[in-house]
């Protein structure tokens, strides 16, 4: 289609060349034929002649760029657009400027992009009507699957996921789909698992104990086969992390085995006494004193130890209490609609590392024991302390809370779910306290807990990708021959201290992963790096990074080695790649860990795409296919990272609608490897 295309504007420069020099020739002509029949001096005929012919010839050559730059090249980019929205979803309308000097072409190409989106828009509509139901099916097993607490992941049989939850990234890191599962955990004791299930869907799960790839975690998992019509497609894996409850299980048989030797020495001692007070009845009693009070000692020795192994038991099982990060606008309105009387509620967006069930039952049972008439006022709030602790604070109108009325309550057990336990079990698992304070004639049940910044999964309302069950089957042939719509990309970008990859330093690198046909939303790398020099405030005003953000990030080393994991089996995609890679391979060159994977340029790609086009900036280029950069992002590694992936995966079908079908296409077409 580029050939088509430049061919068209060389045969209008043809033809205004032929009519330069036509017209030139007729001009000799005539001049030669008016001296041949008057005669007289040449030169003034040939002085005439040049004056008219280069005259004529500037006169075309005018005229034909004028012609190119208002006809030429404005059809050039019309067929463009209309090509792109052909073969891409490009939703952006053309415009109608360029071609302001071809009369009703600019309306007509207009009309046409309109009748094209509707038509498109129709059909999506009614696809998404005709699988409504599917959809919301969709959309329950998706939150049900990733708010799940424990860990699953679905894998192929070559050990790629195919799912994931957040449970699982929580447990076993920065996991991904396409990503082999071997790489976060021991996968022998999986095989051995899944080679002793029996043939069949309706086979019972086969469990396994194994650990991370680090081993410091130990995995209880459960693996079962996924059947469709006879083909056995993968296996759906469950985790649990059992290493705290392994030691917490040594703690407690250590302290078992130290309570019974203790408790052994202590009752031979004593046994050894009443024997002999029995054997000898007649004692002299100053003997009998000493026996007694031997007798008296060895108790409280063996009182003592039961009790310090009481404490410590108690200590060891309360670091195991199921703890997480919780929304304590989730508590609050939780008590509230627990409570009997109107509770008003004070909104904050602090999380705390706590029991949410636990923290809502003490403070449901208190505020339900407050609800009489003197209390009046109930009122909820959370208050930030100078450290590293929030305060929920219950308040009410109305005469204070005796502390042993509140010790009372705390004494109780907390509910049937917990056992034996009672509430105060649960404040010594948080390691906090209870306590109650008066003043002016407000009185307060005040719990601190530790508090936690929110989590990214609190604060994003992106929901993550996190399954694909049509990924391709293991990849035997060679990166470059396999399809472009088929490979693992990592869209990266950086952010440096200046232009110059010889001198400047890299300060900001991050990149986005696109499966296939998707921009996985969650699966980012995005990294500060400490340049070890100042950042130029020229540069600062770009990319907005101050000496102050990088001071205690990682060095280049280091963020390069997370890098390379993050893009492990993947093609590297930039904008203007040359410029990042040249500061990848000088960080090579200083023995720095090495990024060394096949990279395609969409500024390249849309230089061979759009050559009617001198302007191929990412802004310019986002526009022509109708991604929007959000401008708080734009100058931002990870944000223009996401805009490149986004005009990447527009481009793709422009690739294999001429013939670009594979990596190998794709790099020799772009001309860089």
């Amino acid at each position: 289609m580029a050939e088509k295309r430049d061919t068209l504007r060389l045969r209008f420069a043809a033809f205004f060349a032929a009519l330069a020099v036509g017209g030139t020739a007729l001009i000799a002509i005539g001049l030669w034929l008016g001296w041949r029949r008057t005669g007289g001096p040449a030169e003034g005929y040939v002085i005439a002649g040049l004056i008219g012919g280069f005259g004529l010839m500037g006169l075309t050559a005018w005229i034909g760029l004028l012609f190119d730059e208002n006809v030429a090249k404005p059809i050039l980019r019309i067929s463009a657009d209309l090509h792109t929205r052909a073969t891409s979803a490009v939703g952006a309308a053309i415009d109608p400027t360029r071609a302001r000097h071809l009369g009703s072409l600019g309306p007509a190409s207009q009309a046409i992009h309109d009748a094209l989106e509707e038509t498109r828009t129709s059909l999506e509509t009614a696809l998404e009507e005709k699988m409504a139901l599917t959809l919301r099916d969709k959309a329950v097993f998706e939150t049900l699957l990733r708010e799940l607490a424990g860990a699953v992941v679905v894998i192929s049989d070559d050990g790629r996921i195919l799912l994931y939850n957040r449970a699982a990234t929580a447990l076993l890191g920065p996991i991904g789909l396409d990503r082999p599962l071997a790489r976060f955990l021991r996968m022998e004791p999986l095989l051995t698992a899944t080679a002793d299930l029996k043939n069949g869907p309706t086979a019972e799960p086969v469990s396994f104990l194994t650990t991370s790839i680090g081993g410091n975690l130990v995995l209880n998992g459960a693996v079962s086969d996924i059947w469709q019509d006879g083909e056995r497609l993968g296996h759906v894996v469950l985790f649990r992390d059992t290493t705290e409850d392994l030691r917490t299980h040594g703690k407690l048989d250590r302290l078992l085995d130290e309570t019974l030797e203790a408790a052994r020495r202590s009752t031979s001692a004593m046994a050894a006494i009443v024997n002999v007070l029995q054997d000898v009845p007649d004692i002299a009693p100053e003997e009998r004193t000493r026996f007694d009070e031997g007798l008296s000692t060895e108790l409280a020795q063996l009182t003592r130890q039961i009790e310090a192994s009481e404490e410590e038991e108690k200590t060891i099982t309360a670091r195991h209490w199921p703890l997480r990060d919780v929304a304590l606008q989730q508590i609050m309105e939780a008590v509230a609609m627990r409570v009997a009387v109107p509770v008003s509620l004070t909104e904050t967006d602090g999380t705390a590392c706590c029991d949410g069930f636990a923290v809502t039952e003490i403070l449901t049972r208190i505020a339900n024991e407050l609800g009489d008439a003197e209390r009046t006022g109930l009122g909820l709030s959370a208050t930030r302390e100078a450290g590293d602790d929030v305060r929920l604070e219950l308040s009410w109108s109305g005469p204070a809370l005796p502390m042993a009325e509140l010790d009372r309550w705390l004494d109780e057990r907390l509910a049937p779910a917990y056992g034996e336990h009672t509430a105060r079990d649960a404040l010594r698992a948080h390691r906090t306290d209870i306590w109650v304070t008066s003043e002016d004639g407000m009185s307060r049940v005040v719990l601190p807990l530790p508090r936690r910044e929110a989590s990214a999964a609190l604060r994003s309302r992106d929901v993550p990708d996190f399954y694909d069950f049509t990924l391709k089957a293991p990849r035997d042939q060679a990166l470059g021959g396999q399809y472009l719509s088929a490979l693992s990309y990592v869209v990266f970008d950086t952010e440096t201290t200046g232009l110059d990859p010889q001198r400047d330093e890299i300060i900001q690198l991050a990149g986005a992963r696109v499966l296939g046909q998707r921009l996985l939303r969650g699966e980012e790398f995005d990294q500060l790096v400490n340049p070890g020099r100042p950042i130029p405030p020229s540069s600062t005003e770009i990319h907005g990074i101050t000496p102050e953000m990088v001071a205690n990030a990682p060095e280049l080393g280091s963020a390069l080695a997370g890098f390379a994991e993050f893009t492990e089996d993947s093609v590297l995609v930039a904008h203007h790649a040359a410029f990042d890679l040249a500061f990848l391979t000088r960080a090579k060159a200083q023995g720095l860990p090495a990024i060394d994977r096949p990279t395609l340029c969409t500024a390249r790609l849309s230089s061979k795409l759009f050559p009617h086009s001198d302007d191929h900036t990412l802004d310019t280029l986002a526009r022509r296919l109708g991604v929007t950069i959000p401008e708080e992002v734009r100058h931002t590694a990870l944000g223009d990272s996401i805009a490149t992936a986004e005009v990447f995966l527009k481009l793709v079908p422009l690739l294999e609608a001429r013939s670009i079908f594979t990596l190998n296409d794709a790099l020799e077409w772009q001309g860089l490897r």
